[in-house]
């Protein structure tokens, strides 16, 4: 298994089994987060979505950094560059 910082480089080189690998690894806790804030399968569905549609359009805008918890899979995490 990949870690995060070697998909997010593929998916910045334009790397679409990256980009599902990344899905497949976050798209439950990220649609599963969206659904506690919002109490709304649709909206965190849309959330779900526009998270991933982000990535993609703009991949140099996550940085990696290593992983500071054993639950996050892969060895390190992504988070958005502020």
């Amino acid at each position: 298994m990949p870690p995060d910082t070697a998909l997010v480089s593929a998916i910045r080189d334009g790397d679409q089994s990256a980009m599902a690998t990344l899905y497949d690894r976050y798209s439950s806790i990220v649609y599963s987060v969206a659904l506690r804030v919002l109490a709304d399968t649709g909206a965190a569905e849309d959330v779900l979505q526009e998270v991933f549609m982000q990535l993609w359009r703009n991949p140099t805008g996550i940085r990696c950094k290593p992983r500071k918890s054993r639950r996050v899979a892969g060895g390190d995490y992504a988070q958005p560059v502020h």
